[in-house]
């Protein structure tokens, strides 16, 4: 092992162990040393050159502060992905569109799980599989070639759908607890960090990701305009109208909607006094 990879401090942070790792000729860096939570950067890698100044960085050049504070972030940008993924599975419209988000976030998702909290784990890789069961499933998430547009040939976009499935699947292996030796899939290439760390002596947790309804499946109807209906509002009893009046059905509607809540206008107004 070489002096740029050797860890000389162990730092504390969350309870959980934070490797201090000189450069081999300026600053230092943050790494994992145990698979599983990692509070100071989710990929199990955190720079720490821009605190240090000339030269190989040293232990108490990395305040107590400064990794709390880390840590908060990464609790911050936890709750960010969630939000987005939420989020993403609604969709806007356009496939491209679409796809691009929903691609985006799951891969985000899943990323930020390896190093995160047991708890966090379960919840972001269940968001992902959820995202990658729409994909899966959904024609308006799924990439579709666009004419003169270079990166959406018929190629990109099939090998697009393929990369999606198979994250897919390599999630629901992980879940399961079968982690491979490697990277299993090309959307998860920069963590070779975690696959390189032994093995939880435990094992790695066993996650339940949900199960999916595809109702994203449900293709919603197209909004065409339609002839005006008219229909004909008797007035109560004692109202004796000169004579018919029409109205439109989205103005009934609105008078339902009205009565039902409680806000139908009194017996003297102008709408109350409608009748044929």
């Amino acid at each position: 092992m070489s002096r740029e990879e050797r860890i000389t401090h162990v730092f504390t942070v969350r309870g959980r162990p934070v490797g201090f790792r000189p450069g081999k000729l300026f600053g230092a860096a943050l790494v994992a040393m145990e698979r599983g939570h990692f509070p100071v950067s989710h990929t199990g890698y955190r720079s720490v050159c821009g605190i240090i100044g000339s030269g190989p960085g040293k232990p108490e050049d990395v305040s107590q502060e400064f990794l709390d504070t880390r840590a908060l972030e990464e609790e911050r940008t936890v709750r960010a992905i969630l939000k987005a993924c939420g989020k993403a599975g609604k969709p806007e419209g356009n496939p491209i569109h679409n796809y691009i988000r929903i691609s985006s976030d799951y891969q985000q998702a899943m990323r930020c799980g390896f190093f995160a909290t047991d708890e966090n784990r379960r919840t972001l890789w269940a968001a992902a599989f959820q995202l990658l069961a729409i994909v899966e499933s959904d024609a308006r998430f799924q990439p579709v070639p666009v004419k003169g547009y270079l990166a959406r040939t018929k190629e990109i976009c099939r090998d697009a759908r393929d990369d999606a499935k198979s994250m897919k699947e390599a999630l629901v292996g992980m879940a399961a607890g079968t982690f491979p030796k490697k990277v299993p899939c090309g959307g998860l290439v920069g963590l070779e960090s975690y696959f390189e760390l032994p093995p939880k002596p435990a094992g790695e947790p066993v996650i339940d990701l949900g199960g999916f309804v595809p109702e994203m499946k449900l293709k919603l109807p197209v909004t065409v305009l339609k002839p005006v209906r008219t229909v004909r509002l008797r007035s109560a009893p004692e109202e004796k109208p000169s004579g018919p009046v029409e109205v439109q059905l989205g103005f009934l509607d609105v008078l339902s909607a009205d009565a039902i809540s409680g806000n139908a206008d009194p017996p003297d107004s102008p709408r109350s006094k409608l009748s044929t």
